[in-house]
């Protein structure tokens, strides 16, 4: 598991080694990523505002070559929501 430390306390980000290997030869790794509290701050049923820096974080994974997951609970209306302002912010 990596953290990452911000003014408002420890968020978790967890990371699973995959057997890909990157385009830059390290070994390529999907990490799943929680919506509500760590992407966004917490206001379910609601979007909360970005958490810019988790969010930045995950770019740069991304930019790296690991797979990022969305992990949440929500569903149905509330997921595509979701899932379109993740798409918004990178």
């Amino acid at each position: 598991m990596t953290d990452i430390t911000g003014s408002d306390g420890c968020l978790s980000v967890e990371e699973q080694a995959a057997p890909e290997v990157s385009d830059e030869g390290g070994v390529m790794k999907r990490i799943a990523v929680d919506f509500d509290g760590t992407l966004f701050t917490d206001e379910y049923p609601k979007i909360g505002k970005p958490k810019w820096r988790v969010i930045n974080w995950c770019k740069e994974r991304k930019e790296k070559g690991d797979v990022l997951i969305l992990w949440t609970c929500r569903e149905g209306e509330s997921l595509r929501e979701a899932v379109e302002m993740c798409r918004e912010v990178g």
